[in-house]
């Protein structure tokens, strides 16, 4: 992984930093195998960075990375919004949670 550019943002308690990672003969790489990288590089915890966007040029095998690495998780919680995918999963999760914990009536 190679930094193109690291800004430590004076609004926001954040750093907002542009990657780039090369991945030659493999797929492009998730999210997951991004954060466990930047973890890495920045010594950091990989719930406090926040991947915006992975950009992958077609047949290169190069991808730059944008993503924001928090200085810690209540001001996080704060400024970054959940997505949809996230918001209906925790919605999911909430209703099976009260269909299990719901008394289940016995026909007569």
């Amino acid at each position: 992984m190679e930094i193109i550019s690291q800004i430590k943002s004076k609004l926001l308690p954040r750093t907002d930093v542009v990657a780039k990672i090369v991945h030659i003969e493999g797929v492009t790489p998730s999210e997951d195998n991004v954060k466990e990288k930047i973890s890495k590089h920045f010594k950091c915890d990989k719930e406090l960075i926040n991947i915006e966007h992975i950009y992958t040029s077609y047949g290169l095998g190069v991808s730059k990375v944008v993503f924001y690495v928090y200085d810690d998780k209540k001001q996080m919680e704060k400024i970054v919004t959940k997505s949809r995918k996230q918001r209906d999963t925790e919605k999911k999760a909430l209703e099976e949670a009260k269909k299990a914990s719901a008394p289940v009536e016995e026909a007569s």
